[in-house]
């Protein structure tokens, strides 16, 4: 896969992780960059999903109001992100279905961010912990969905690489 180097602002990235980490699986959202060079400059976090504690549904209308709003700026969607909970950090099939449908879906897009945070229980605190695996799918040559986990790479106000990972562990 050649855009296997995703870059993501660190106050985006405090605003996701605050946001989905805050309330218990399963949840998520869009993000929004440029998908030419793998930068993430927006996160809308979906509070209107249909949510129970194995699925999460995006609430498509507002999510497509929201697209609707990013296009009208020059923001392309490069990433959905939901969270699982405690043991399940890979992407289920119903998952990687509907990140095949929107990765067709979406105008010259080559590949398309599929992080899962995945819940791993409480500290002594009450604070959720969570870890995120970073992954990319895409559509290959030969029109077969695939996926694998990335490289994000978090970046301060003046572009420096602050932090570089496959796996984040946080709470």
């Amino acid at each position: 896969m050649d855009n296997n180097r995703c870059i993501m602002d660190q106050r985006e990235f405090k605003k996701m992780v605050e946001a989905l980490g805050s309330i218990t699986p399963e949840q998520g959202g869009v993000l929004g960059g440029v998908r030419s060079d793998g930068t993430i400059l927006h996160f809308y976090h979906d509070l209107h999903a249909k949510r129970s504690h194995v699925t999460y549904t995006m609430s498509t209308d507002l999510v497509n109001q929201v697209l609707d709003d990013w296009e009208s700026q020059s923001i392309q969607v490069v990433g959905i992100i939901h969270t699982h909970p405690v043991g399940c950090g890979e992407s289920t099939p119903a998952d990687d279905l509907l990140f095949e449908k929107n990765l067709r879906g979406l105008k010259n897009a080559s590949y398309l961010y599929c992080p899962i945070m995945e819940f791993q229980g409480e500290d002594d605190e009450n604070r959720y912990k969570w870890v995120l695996h970073w992954n990319i799918c895409w559509i290959d040559s030969r029109g077969i969905f695939r996926k694998e986990p990335s490289f994000l790479h978090i970046v301060d106000a003046n572009k420096n690489v602050i932090n570089t990972g496959k796996d984040f562990h946080f709470w």
